[in-house]
């Protein structure tokens, strides 16, 4: 409903625009010196600069928000030399009020420029931006169902009003006081306003400076087809490294590991509608370490980062043969991406997951006109694979990660599509991993299977694969019985053989398209065919994931299912990416 978020908006516009500086006492003077119109006018400037941020962060802009960062150095010293050019202005004006006679044309020319000096100050700091950023993020704006261009519309005029509302009514209280002022005091006022003008103009100088102290330009960055940005460091001996099993709680064990180099939280899940039209999701947020902790420099920019924070969303509609799949990234800084434990909140922009109460959960990703807000309830307590959720990759014993799965969680929610908003109901799966070292040499991707099958039975294995073709001997799974209780497999207990490949139109690839996996001593063979044969990603990383259909005998019995399946490597070896 449009109100409630206009009330935010205007929540929002409200704290943005209270807090006093130099906007505020230019506000302030010029009502004294000028009368109420000029300086409610002054303020309708910082009102509109304020509304502009808001329409960068409420319809995630992140081309222009990435550019104002680009230029912030630029924009900050042209701002602060127009505060001190002001402050200057300000100190020497003489202690008059402006003849009564002045004409119209001047009147609303002196208007004009009072309208543009304030939008000019309050637009040359793009760190305003932050604070947007910031409360959108707290708040969980943006992320409500069937958000996007009316929502974000009522968010902006919302701030617009919230900000404006503050410059009326401080114009106003200070304009009570204009003729109670004698000519000498207003002389004071402008000096001492001049001055505070000046040296918030100093202030942001000196600080400009300083942040540059030391800091060397950074080297360009490249990139290659299929890789991250080389900014992240080579030596990894500062992190913690996954040598055994970890003492693990829950909910906090669900937040973010910032000793170990990289982390995900992985999403997917098999949806349809009442009329049987069926969906399926991946949503993915990977956190990237750029320094360890306690090796981070503390910078006065409040977008210092020690971490980087990426995610894909992707979706299959089976009926329209469509598969879409949407990328974000951002540095871990100013409330534009974290990961938080009480409450559980991962979150990069508007996309998140969250926890909203015991063992309930919701995620959101929005991308034009494709969108998922999904509610889960966690069915089955967390599944810790491998030996207590350590689970080893290669012979040394820190090429391992800690491995946590929620693999029964009921869901409902809705999708959005070009064909309109869906009601949906089905269920998702939940991987969190994160280690230092992962992948050993030689080991070049994998092949992993999240199945859940009609008898309330899930399966996760997978396929380490090796250069020269062969699979791994880490390779192993986890299945997990109707009360939640696990069994770890180990390589020689499965076989995954594969009975057709698909290859992609758009990187080259050729992947495995049909599986059948045998596990012997659970009396379980299973056949996995994908929904959609062409489920690939084509973002910073290229490989396959995509929804399944299963169909087997388990214990003697038919039996069939749901699940996702991954595949890397298949463009090009996988290990060393995130």
């Amino acid at each position: 409903m449009p109100l409630p978020i206009l009330l935010k908006g205007f929540m929002i516009g409200l704290s943005i625009a209270a807090p006093v500086g130099p906007i505020g006492i230019l506000c302030i003077r010029r009502t004294l010196a000028e009368g109420r119109l000029a300086g409610f006018v002054s303020g309708l400037g910082a009102a509109t600069a304020d509304a502009t941020y808001g329409v960068v962060a409420a319809f995630g802009l992140t081309i222009i928000t990435s550019f104002l960062i680009g230029q912030s150095r630029w924009l900050m010293l042209i701002g602060g030399m127009f505060l001190v050019y002001l402050g200057i202005k300000t100190f020497t004006a003489r202690a008059s009020y402006p003849d009564e006679s002045m004409s119209s044309q001047a009147h609303q020319s002196t208007l004009i420029q009072n309208y543009l000096s304030t939008y000019f100050l309050t637009i040359t700091n793009p760190l305003t931006i932050l604070s947007f950023a910031a409360i959108f993020a707290s708040l969980g704006i943006g992320t409500e169902a069937g958000s996007g261009f009316p929502h974000a519309t009522f968010m902006v005029l919302g701030i617009f009003s919230g900000s404006g509302i503050w410059w009326f009514a401080l114009s106003g209280i200070t304009a009570y006081f204009r003729f109670k002022i004698s000519p000498g005091w207003m002389s004071w006022i402008n000096r001492i306003s001049g001055t505070i003008l000046a040296l918030f103009g100093l202030i942001a100088l000196i600080g400009l400076a300083k942040g540059s102290e030391g800091v060397e330009n950074p080297k360009p960055i490249e990139t290659s087809s299929g890789s991250l940005p080389t900014i992240f460091p080579e030596n990894f001996d500062s992190y913690r490294r996954v040598t055994g099993p970890l003492p693990l709680s829950f909910p906090e064990d669900h937040g973010a590991h910032p000793e170990y180099l990289t982390e995900w939280w992985y999403y997917t899940g098999n949806l349809r509608t009442e009329a049987g039209r069926m969906f399926g999701y991946q949503f993915t947020i990977f956190r990237r370490s750029i320094q360890p902790p306690g090796a981070y420099v503390s910078r006065l920019s409040p977008w210092g980062a020690e971490e980087v924070y990426l995610a894909h969303f992707a979706l299959t509609d089976v009926q329209t043969e469509t598969f879409k799949a949407f990328e974000r990234s951002s540095r871990g800084a100013a409330g534009l991406a974290g990961a938080i434990s009480k409450p559980f909140r991962v979150w990069l922009y508007d996309w998140k997951t969250e926890q909203t109460g015991d063992d309930a959960y919701q995620i959101h990703a929005d991308q034009g006109e494709y969108g998922i807000t999904l509610d889960l309830i966690d069915e089955k307590r967390p599944v810790l694979h491998g030996n207590a959720g350590y689970s080893q990759k290669g012979k040394d014993p820190g090429n391992a990660s800690t491995y946590i799965s929620l693999t029964r969680l009921p869901t409902t929610g809705t999708v959005r599509t070009p064909d309109g908003s869906f009601e949906v109901s089905g269920s998702s799966w939940m991987d969190h991993e994160f280690s230092t070292n992962a992948l050993s040499s030689g080991q070049v991707g994998w092949d992993w299977f999240a199945i859940q099958l009609e008898d309330s039975t899930e399966l996760m294995v997978y396929h380490i694969r090796r250069e020269d073709g062969t699979v791994d001997p880490f390779s192993s799974g986890t299945f997990i019985d109707q009360a939640g209780t696990s069994t770890a497999i180990e390589r020689s207990d499965f076989e995954i053989e594969v009975l057709d490949t698909w290859e992609s139109p758009h990187s080259g690839a050729v992947y495995p398209s049909r599986w059948r996996v045998s596990i012997d001593f659970l009396e379980l063979q299973l056949e996995i065919t994908p929904l959609l044969s062409d489920q690939e990603l084509n973002l910073t990383y290229t490989y396959w994931e995509g929804a399944v259909a299963v169909r087997g005998i388990s214990a003697g019995k038919p039996v069939s299912g749901t699940g996702y399946v991954e595949l890397t490597g298949y463009r090009g070896p996988f290990a060393g990416d995130f």
